[in-house]
């Protein structure tokens, strides 16, 4: 299974579907994500295994949220601003990437 934009929507909390600017990014961050994982070692052969569904899921979300914040940085009206984390542990040990990569002989 790849990831579709239900499933990256739905992790970010928002009812209905998305429509106007939302839906083109949304289906932007899908193709994105989609492709990237497709091209890792743990993604080559749909279908995915469940945790690499899961972490492509967390990365979509991840990556649809940091549209709307270009440096990392989230203003919220009434408790001031956040950053939007730019590595996450979960999504790189269940793609395999950064640390978590396997080791290469050569």
């Amino acid at each position: 299974m790849t990831v579709t934009n239900d499933m990256i929507w739905a992790e970010l909390g928002n009812p209905g579907q998305p429509t106007g600017p939302d839906l083109t990014h949304l289906d932007l961050t899908t193709a994105a994500v989609n492709a990237y994982v497709g091209a890792l070692p743990v993604g080559i052969t749909p279908p995915w295994a469940d945790n690499v569904t899961w972490a492509a899921v967390l990365l979509g979300a991840r990556l649809f949220t940091r549209r709307n914040s270009p440096n990392g940085i989230i203003n919220f009206e009434q408790l001031g601003s956040a950053y939007v984390a730019k590595y996450d542990a979960d999504i790189s040990r269940h793609l395999q990437i950064d640390k978590f990569a396997p080791g290469v002989v050569a």
